[in-house]
């Protein structure tokens, strides 16, 4: 339900960057800022696509995210999404 109260897990973003491309990630929970983050070029993953996990925790009503991508560079956003810890049926 969009008005209930839920408890926010992990945010990800799935992108596909070159190794000078910086992407600034920003989450709101109830208009607040709760975490910023970027995410940066890392050899290490898939060249195809480059991962970002923001692990956070707490309750709230709404959930936004913004992501700064600067202009010059050629990033293809291919993913994000919200994890939300499920509640035990009662």
């Amino acid at each position: 339900m969009p008005n209930h109260r839920k408890k926010f897990k992990q945010y990800q973003v799935l992108a596909k960057i070159t190794p000078n491309t910086s992407i600034l990630v920003q989450i709101y929970a109830d208009n607040t800022v709760i975490t910023t983050q970027s995410l940066n070029y890392d050899p290490l993953q898939d060249s195809d696509a480059q991962k970002l996990k923001v692990q956070t925790s707490g309750r709230f009503r709404y959930t936004k995210t913004d992501l700064t991508i600067p202009v010059v560079d050629n990033v293809q956003l291919i993913g994000f999404g919200f994890i939300f810890k499920e509640n035990t049926p009662k």
